[in-house]
């Protein structure tokens, strides 16, 4: 019983420390064509999601990537941490912010209690946009949350998507369609999202504590593309990291 015990508690301290486990952002280092900054929250920072930023490294080895996704951020945070990537002297950033903030408008309990607005996040997100100059920055769309893709969950979420959307065309950015791609992938798809901090927890211990793959925790809650209805699996990550990859060819 104390083996259990220590080893139950072993699990939840590695849990712990590698979901607080940051990335680096700090100035890059140089190959004759500049950095490519990610910059968002846990779905960018890729430990409970796939991590399409190290894909994006494996594919494009003459490129240098830095991941600036940071865990359960919101866009007001993503904002206070601009002037870390401008330090980088990145040539592109790609955006990705926005789930944190829908979960805060909806008072879902992943968000800690804090509230904002759609006006708040459209805000941020323009501000970003605006303090990431004179970078060539790209904006990309927020995963559908579940598999039903007309529940109301995902209908909010395309009201926040039109709004990055709408920033990227009034800032003239280029917009990066991951939501509307990620949807082909989920037609006909049953598993609903389900706003649940244990389920989220148990994710997390089964990826970050006891190593499981993403794919397989997906599969063990009934999800195509997701690992519990939030965060990426493969088969979207891939796709996450498609989009980035011919952007940055077309820049």
């Amino acid at each position: 019983m104390r083996l259990m015990l220590v080893a139950v508690l072993g699990v939840i301290f590695r849990t712990v420390l590698r979901a607080r486990r940051l990335p680096a952002v700090r100035p890059a280092t140089f190959n004759g064509r500049g950095a490519v900054v990610c910059l968002g929250a846990s779905t960018v920072q890729g430990n409970m999601s796939y991590n399409f930023v190290d894909e994006l490294a494996r594919r494009l080895p003459d490129r240098t990537f830095v991941n600036a996704g940071v865990n359960g951020e919101t866009s007001a945070q993503v904002l206070s941490r601009v002037p870390e990537v401008v330090a980088c002297q990145p040539t592109d950033v790609i955006v990705m912010a926005g789930a944190n903030d829908l979960a805060a408008i909806r008072g879902a309990r992943l968000a800690g209690g804090r509230r904002t607005t759609f006006d708040e996040f459209h805000a941020n997100l323009t501000a970003i946009v605006r303090g990431l100059r004179p970078a060539r920055v790209a904006l990309m769309s927020i995963q559908p949350l579940g598999e039903v893709l007309d529940s109301p969950e995902n209908q909010d979420m395309d009201r926040l998507n039109a709004i990055v959307r709408g920033v990227a065309d009034a800032e003239d950015v280029p917009y990066l369609p991951f939501n509307e791609q990620m949807k082909s992938l989920l037609l006909g798809g049953d598993r609903p999202f389900r706003d649940s901090v244990p389920r989220v927890v148990v994710a997390a211990v089964l990826r970050l504590g006891l190593g499981l793959s993403l794919d397989l925790i997906g599969r063990l809650n009934g999800y195509r593309a997701h690992t519990e209805g939030l965060h990426l699996a493969s088969p979207a990550g891939l796709l996450a990291a498609d989009l980035v990859e011919a952007h940055l060819a077309s820049a």
